[in-house]
């Protein structure tokens, strides 16, 4: 005869049905009958069956959804990050010569090629921030440009143009 089920393993189980796994995913993470697992999900007015798998979907929606907004944030900085790297300075040296010696000298900025390189990667990046926006478009969430993109609207509608007013912004010295 199989043990009775703990208070303390019942919320376990509750936690572990609620998260939607199937009735023979939680039967075998707590060693229990399938039997079992169902008596607990129905005292909770949990259905496993259709339902369930929709629940199931859901969650993992949400935590697609989740994990692609934090990929996305990490993609942005990361982004920035190189596009800050084409303006600083940069080492460049090599190896070789018939006393195989080394020598290195510092740049003001990167080479063309390394800037190519740094631009291609900023391109990857935002074209998978594109992708990501595009699978939450479908799913019903707004993606991380379309925020940064109204933002900037919001920024455009506050920003007053001084040229717009009849300022020039040249200084008459004369008084």
């Amino acid at each position: 005869m199989a043990k009775p089920v703990s208070d303390a393993e019942r919320q376990q189980i509750i936690e572990a049905i609620r998260s939607g796994l199937s009735c023979r995913q939680v039967a075998k993470q707590f060693g229990r009958s399938t039997d079992t697992i169902s008596r607990i999900a129905r005292d909770i007015g949990w259905d496993f069956g259709q339902t369930n798998v929709q629940r199931a979907h859901e969650i993992n929606a949400r935590y697609g959804a989740e994990w692609r907004a934090d990929m996305r944030q990490k993609l942005a900085e990361e982004s920035m990050r190189l596009l800050e790297d084409m303006r600083k300075p940069s080492l460049v040296y090599n190896f070789g010569g018939k006393e195989n010696s080394y020598n290195e000298h510092l740049l003001d900025e990167p080479d063309g090629l390394t800037k190519r390189s740094l631009m291609q990667s900023v391109s990857t990046a935002l074209q998978t921030i594109l992708r990501f926006d595009a699978a939450d478009k479908t799913s019903g969430n707004r993606g991380l440009l379309d925020v940064w993109f109204a933002e900037i609207d919001k920024g455009a509608d506050e920003y007053r143009d001084p040229a717009a007013e009849g300022e020039t912004g040249v200084v008459d010295r004369d008084q």
